[in-house]
């Protein structure tokens, strides 16, 4: 039997929406007055502070960038390992870059060191 203004504890996890229209409350307010329960590893992880995350554009086949930000990372990616010969000045000096492959099995190589502002993909 529930208690006029309680609710059993799943309902509270289950319809928040209906419990709040009804005036109940969950298992979780009642116990720390939180309107959710939370898991402090997962709390941290996303609610925390965070680091600069860099840039990430990715160019494959079906996905030809053309345009990026000079402070980015561009990620060219291919269906089996490749060396990547490219320059960022226009091919008065030339570099290569070997892919690495991923445990998804997704070969790519990441360019993160290119000096020219802003600068075209062809």
């Amino acid at each position: 039997m529930v208690r006029p203004g309680f609710a059993e504890p799943w309902v509270g996890m289950m319809l928040p929406s209906l419990m709040k229209r009804f005036g109940c409350r969950s298992f979780a307010q009642q116990q720390d007055g939180n309107v959710y329960d939370a898991i402090p590893e997962v709390a941290a992880r996303y609610l925390g502070k965070r680091g600069k995350r860099k840039q990430l554009e990715v160019w494959k086949t079906n996905r030809q960038v053309r345009f990026m930000r000079t402070d980015g990372v561009l990620r060219v990616q291919g269906e089996t390992a490749f060396t990547l010969r490219w320059s960022s000045d226009d091919w008065k000096s030339i570099r290569e870059t070997r892919s690495i492959r991923n445990v998804l099995t997704i070969d790519y190589a990441d360019l993160s060191d290119i000096t020219t502002s802003p600068w075209h993909l062809y």
